[in-house]
């Protein structure tokens, strides 16, 4: 067995093993198919390397529908559209384009509604979207199924239906991908906690495949690619409520666009230098050195210096200059030295030019426009 998370495949931490438990919670028999009832032995384990709790057993059939016994009741609707309120101000998600995934008979749609966004859903069951009185609003579909859905969402809601998918890695990258570069997200999953400390291990299910603390809700969450804003108890402390934002990650286009100009300085110095009859040479072989040169296409410089033994006498990549010793330089001819040396190794090869009495030029390139 693979974490249903973090993909870890060593030995798990046996929580318990229940016998004669049922196979699935929506399934019901008839008396007479009472011969094919099978009770299985449910297997709670916990992975060591992210701590999430899950289950052993396959996904049940009808994992990719919502089941819902009964509809939300008026007063349950009020206190949706109370919680949404507070969360739509609190993020400034006004008129946002929101997606609720996993619909069911779109009652949770239909309170989410009424409040400030424009939200449609997304319901894998036929039958429940037909049951639907907001079946214009709800897709059918399922989220890591092809979708017809291409533009992003600003908001994305699911609500107790991430502990019944068998691939919550893939779920939530799947999700992530949908949002706009500023989305949020809010998730709610039953709570862990309760089922410990009210020692409740029967209310295990086979539909739900993960169970959550809150720890490790953060956790997935935080290694999905979002940051998590908010983290709180509701119902009684049965479900976690998660709310989340799409990760903004680093670019290094600005800094690119810098660096660029920065180069294309040192070129066009060389060239000049060049033009005018000037030997040039660089000074230092280290990484840095070796890409500026090879980046700025410092065609035009004769020779390469570095008091490393070993790389003396070889040649640089890309340029094909060769790397000569301190020593050897000071027998050269050289009009300019361009040190491309980091920190105080820089003054401290000043101090040996001048030491050495050299009557060249020394520029010392300090990752800035070269005039």
């Amino acid at each position: 067995m693979k974490c249903r998370f973090c993909n870890y495949s060593k030995k798990f931490n046996l929580l318990v093993e229940l016998a004669n438990f049922p196979k699935a919670a929506q399934f019901f028999l008839k008396k007479k198919d009472f011969d094919k009832d099978k009770n299985i032995t449910l297997k709670v384990l916990q992975c060591p390397s992210c701590e999430l709790v899950q289950l052993e057993n396959k996904p049940v059939s009808y994992y990719k529908n919502v089941i819902t016994a009964s509809s939300l009741n008026e007063e349950s609707k009020k206190e949706i559209v109370k919680e949404f309120n507070i969360i739509i101000k609190k993020f400034k998600l006004e008129k946002s384009r929101t997606l609720e995934i996993g619909s069911a008979k779109g009652d949770f749609l239909s309170a989410i509604s009424k409040c400030n966004i424009n939200a449609i859903g997304l319901e894998n069951s036929q039958k429940n979207i037909d049951a639907s009185r907001n079946k214009n609003k709800i897709i059918k579909g399922y989220l890591l199924d092809k979708l017809a859905i291409t533009k992003k969402f600003d908001f994305i809601i699911c609500n107790n239906f991430l502990e019944h998918q068998p691939k919550i890695k893939d779920f939530l990258e799947e999700i992530n991908s949908m949002l706009t570069i500023n989305g949020h997200i809010y998730f709610s999953v039953p709570s862990l906690k309760r089922i410990i400390e009210k020692s409740c291990l029967y209310e295990f299910v086979t539909d739900h495949l993960v169970y959550f603390t809150v720890k490790t809700l953060k956790r997935v969450f935080e290694n999905s690619g979002f940051d998590v804003l908010d983290c709180y108890y509701k119902n009684n402390e049965n479900d976690i409520v998660l709310i989340g934002k799409k990760r903004k990650l680093l670019s290094l286009d600005n800094e690119n666009k810098k660096m660029l100009v920065i180069l294309d300085s040192i070129n066009k110095k060389v060239n000049e230098l060049k033009k005018d009859g000037n030997d040039i040479s660089i000074w230092g072989a280290g990484h840095r050195a070796l890409a500026a040169m090879s980046l700025a296409n410092l065609k035009e410089i004769n020779y390469v210096v570095d008091s490393a033994p070993f790389k003396q006498g070889l040649y640089t990549p890309i340029l094909h200059k060769k790397i000569i010793s301190p020593e050897d330089f000071l027998k050269k001819k050289c009009d300019v030295i361009i040190i491309m040396l980091p920190g105080n190794y820089a003054n401290q090869v000043k101090k040996f030019l001048k030491d050495k009495k050299f009557n060249g030029k020394i520029i010392a390139f300090n990752d800035e426009v070269i005039k």
